[in-house]
Formats: structure tokens, C-alpha cells, sequence
């Protein structure tokens, strides 16, 4: 006997692989995976930038939102209070209305 069989015949020469001489093989692949990965590394820097510009924009909101409860705080507002009150939370519906009537009206007329 020639071979064992657990490993190749000694006087058998393995045949060129098929895949090293398509045009499709193994260069093609990596191609397509840098290419692949190219996508996936601009997809991930917009979702970077996308995040920072969300973070920025939660941070001035969050910066006019303190600016509001320091000055309510330091005039000895509390708004809660002035809701309770019925009168006043009319008064408040009444002039929310009007605003958005207000907005409504003039930007048809843009």
C-alpha cells in the first residue's frame, strides 16, 4: 500500500486550485469584503456625527431648560402651585389657545 489512510497518497500531485484561476475567486472576495467594509466604516462615522450633533442639541436645551428653573427658583415661582389654582390654569389653557391661533393665522398668511 502507497498511503495510510489518514493522510494523502505520496506519489499523488494535487491539482491546481480551481478557485485561483476564475476571475470570481479569492481576490474577488476580498474585494468585496473592502469594499464591504469601507461601507460599514461610513455608515459608522455618519451614526458618530449623527450622535454628537444629538448630544449638542440635548445639551442646549438642557443649559435653556436650568436657565428657566434658576430664575423661577429665584423669584420664588412655583409653577406647580400657580396650576393648582383653578383660575389660573383656565387663564393658562385660555392664552395657549390664543397663542396657537395666533401662530395658526399667521402662517397662512406667509
Amino acid at each position: 500500500m502507497t498511503g495510510s489512510a489518514s493522510g494523502p497518497r505520496t506519489n499523488e500531485t494535487t491539482p491546481p486550485r480551481a478557485d485561483r484561476e476564475r476571475p470570481d475567486g479569492p481576490d474577488r472576495e476580498i474585494e468585496q469584503l473592502r469594499s464591504e467594509l469601507e461601507m460599514t466604516r461610513a455608515a459608522l462615522a455618519a451614526a458618530e456625527q449623527e450622535l454628537l450633533e444629538l448630544r449638542d442639541r440635548r445639551s442646549v436645551a438642557m443649559a435653556e431648560l436650568e436657565r428657566k428653573a434658576y430664575w423661577l427658583e429665584r423669584a420664588q415661582i412655583d409653577p406647580d402651585a400657580w396650576m393648582r389654582r383653578r383660575s389660573l390654569f383656565l387663564a393658562f389653557k385660555a392664552f395657549q389657545m390664543l397663542r396657537r391661533l395666533g401662530r395658526r393665522r399667521s402662517g397662512r398668511a406667509r
